[in-house]
């Protein structure tokens, strides 16, 4: 809950690199991609809104990506997919409830 609430608290920045990324493998050169998602990051400190809905709005980004592609950069479970496999290779079998 305490992690949940932590990421919250970037407003979705935490997702940046992915987007970052998504851009690069459509085909927006490196440079572009990285100015845009660093203009996008710096806007939401300045206003209210979330990372996602930023970048929504992003006329820029909407170029490349699809709104479903746009979405697949904040799923969270993709970032996570791996968490069992981890735990058991550091010998840990999951992590106790309270």
């Amino acid at each position: 809950e305490n992690m949940e609430k932590n990421l919250k608290l970037t407003r979705g920045l935490v997702f940046s690199q992915a987007l970052l990324l998504k851009l690069i493998d459509k085909g927006m050169v490196r440079e572009d991609s990285y100015k845009i998602v660093q203009q996008l990051s710096h806007s939401i400190w300045n206003s209210k809104k979330e990372f996602h809905d930023v970048v929504k709005e992003s006329g820029e980004v909407k170029e490349y990506l699809s709104e479903n592609e746009i979405d697949s950069c904040f799923d969270l479970n993709i970032n996570l997919r791996n968490v069992d496999q981890i735990f058991k290779r550091v010998g840990l079998t999951g992590i106790k409830e309270n």
